[in-house]
């Protein structure tokens, strides 16, 4: 659990310190998975399909999602153990970065947009979705509180629907959020 978090702090330090190069390096970016970017490294950067699930393009959407994290990671090694948990999460991030490398590449094929096939894809919200399946099929009858509080019925839910709440969550605030408006002035989408 805490390398997992600490892979998630680090990179996201590194996006915000170093954007361009840490975009380059660990985004998913279409065209880096199938030809190396550089001549240092002939082979094509295939990791990114796992490293783009540890950083975020928004430092607040880093701050929000990381510590959800940290605690589904914490309760599910408890359970399931680290080794268990890491295989999990190897397997879901790979999936996911793999079915969005086909996204990309379909989207590329059908707008014959370049831009598509190099713009750097990232997110936590993979990682954190990935945690939520695991909740809620490690604990699926378990209400979901907040530190023990229990919340009033109108408000509460059962783990084993947190993972359809945890995208549609996503889905509406990334829809509404200023990033998502390309040609604004302060959004960072396509840059």
């Amino acid at each position: 659990t805490r390398v997992l978090v600490l892979l998630a702090v680090v990179f996201s330090a590194f996006d915000y310190s170093s954007p361009e190069t840490a975009r380059w390096i660990f985004a998913l970016v279409p065209q880096h998975v199938f030809h190396s970017p550089t001549h240092r490294c002939p082979l094509p950067f295939v990791w990114n399909v796992l490293t783009c699930h540890f950083f975020d393009s928004s430092p607040l959407k880093s701050a929000v999602i990381l510590p959800i994290c940290f605690v589904f990671a914490k309760r599910l090694e408890e359970l399931w153990g680290a080794f268990a948990l890491a295989q999990y999460l190897g397997f879901s991030l790979a999936l996911a970065g793999c079915c969005g490398l086909v996204y990309r590449i379909a989207l590329f094929a059908a707008t014959a947009n370049a831009k598509d096939f190099f713009t750097p894809v990232r997110g936590t919200v993979g990682l954190l979705t990935a945690l939520a399946v695991g909740m809620a099929h490690a604990f699926p009858l378990t209400e979901a509180g907040v530190g023990g509080v229990k919340l009033p019925r109108l408000l509460t839910f059962r783990l084993k629907s947190m993972p359809m709440a945890v995208v549609f969550t996503a889905i509406f605030g990334g829809v509404l959020s200023p990033v998502a408006f390309a040609d604004a002035p302060f959004g960072t989408k396509g840059k």
